[in-house]
């Protein structure tokens, strides 16, 4: 979705990913790396895939818009609590 903000072609409701969208990719792959033990620019390689792929089919603007908002408040909760999120990685 935050493609298609950057690009001006997201639906008008839905919430504003382009910042936030970043961090949680970056807190999505430390995960998965973590959980899987595969190398973290394999991981974002499968990643930028998906989202390739997501972006390419017709999307689902309900499933959307509640996975943005769920990813929103996880962020929201976290900043609460004074947790320090973890900073995106850059694949080399």
């Amino acid at each position: 979705m935050a493609e298609k903000q950057r690009i001006g072609s997201a639906p008008s409701d839905a919430p504003d990913v382009r910042q936030s969208g970043k961090i949680w990719a970056g807190i999505l792959g430390s995960r998965i790396t973590a959980q899987s033990g595969q190398p973290r620019e394999l991981v974002a390689v499968a990643m930028g895939e998906a989202a390739a792929a997501e972006f390419q089919r017709p999307s689902d603007s309900a499933r959307i818009n509640l996975c943005a908002l769920q990813m929103s408040a996880e962020l929201a909760a976290t900043d609460t609590i004074d947790k320090p999120l973890p900073k995106p990685v850059k694949s080399k």
